[in-house]
């Protein structure tokens, strides 16, 4: 069962036409003895309900089913944001532009076309600089100019050429990063770095959990 379907049940809970059914509702969740086919619960569900005809009940039963509540209830997103759905708005105007007009055949073709496009990359890790995906890196030794002679560094990726430069360039003796992340599907994209690390006698080593102290 998807999100949608979820959410239009909520809304329909919550739209009941009569107190009759409101009460059924309870009857159905609220781990009544009335009902025979009802099973034991257990877990977080193994609370104490709320029971009909309660002043409790009463007045959550008044909140649940006010009109103004019930209206608010069918425009909120509970759990997800807008931004994916504007992102694929957003895109399908760059495939099919308003200010062009397209036959019924050539729009469907390119709102097909727009969903496979946005379905494929919707996850893809975007494409970064070298100076972006070092921005670690670059931000201590700019932040440190002058003390990091001797220094350990800790970073989330592996170096860049250009980083490992001002590595070698700042006196940093080792470096600890937590993941070495492959840029444009290069597979030899740290070899020049990792020689030019080695040249500079800069020791490299992979976080290990337990064996290096953050402290």
């Amino acid at each position: 069962m998807n999100f949608e379907v979820k959410q239009r049940g909520m809304i329909k809970i919550l739209q009941l036409p009569s107190e009759r059914q409101f009460s059924e509702l309870f009857k159905r969740y609220n781990g009544s003895p009335s009902t025979q086919s009802q099973k034991p619960l257990v877990g977080e569900r193994a609370r104490e309900w709320l029971k009909p005809s309660t002043a409790a009940c009463e007045r959550l039963t008044a909140i649940l089913l006010a009109p103004r509540f019930l209206k608010d209830v069918e425009k909120i997103s509970p759990l997800y944001h807008t931004s994916y759905i504007e992102a694929f708005h957003s895109l399908i105007i760059r495939f099919s532009p308003k200010s062009v007009c397209f036959s019924f055949k050539g729009m469907m073709a390119r709102l097909q076309i727009s969903a496979l496009h946005y379905n494929e990359n919707a996850t893809r890790t975007h494409a970064r600089t070298a100076a972006e995906g070092d921005a670690t890196i670059q931000a201590i030794i700019k932040a440190n100019p002058e003390d990091l002679i001797g220094a350990t560094v800790y970073t989330t990726e592996y170096p860049s050429v250009s980083s490992a430069k001002k590595m070698i360039d700042s006196g940093i003796s080792k470096l600890i990063y937590f993941a070495k992340t492959i840029k444009c599907n290069n597979p030899d994209y740290f070899k020049e770095s990792e020689e030019m690390l080695n040249q500079g006698s800069i020791t490299v080593e992979l976080y290990q959990p337990g064996k290096i102290d953050l402290k």
